[in-house]
């Protein structure tokens, strides 16, 4: 947090009996309020458990999302005052925080379809490997 990360996930395990993406002692207490963090919460891959109280908790993004435990949930749920939409205010902000914190708005390469991108990885794959070896 102090180096200015701008997302911190979540795991699968649970702290003191309660899934990690829906501890409030972690994600609002300790990380949002006592470490001043900014940025956005995200869920492991389908670490997420419960909507409602994952949000009230501290999480901002559901990964992979598109299983109803957030979206028309929390539009629900900000009817049936179970959250404010200050919470889902605050969810937004910390999710575009980030992204203009970091320039991901600015000079922002346009869209190539036509780049061969692969063959950098290879590459890269490569270098990394060799530097890798160890022999015994």
């Amino acid at each position: 947090v102090a180096a200015g990360v701008g997302s911190v996930m979540c795991s699968y395990n649970q702290v003191n009996d309660t899934p990690a993406c829906q501890n409030d002692k972690i994600l609002n207490k300790l990380l949002k309020e006592e470490l001043q963090f900014l940025g956005n919460v995200m869920s492991d891959w389908g670490a997420t458990k419960t909507g409602v109280q994952s949000a009230l908790a501290g999480l901002d993004v559901d990964m992979p999302g598109g299983d109803g435990l957030m979206g028309f949930n929390l539009v629900r749920a900000v009817k049936n005052r179970m959250i404010t939409e200050e919470r889902i205010d605050d969810m937004i902000i910390r999710l575009l925080t980030p992204y203009y914190l970091f320039g991901q708005d600015q000079e922002y390469p346009s869209l190539n379809l036509d780049r061969n991108v692969i063959e950098d990885h290879y590459k890269i794959n490569q270098e990394i490997a060799t530097a890798g070896i160890i022999l015994l």
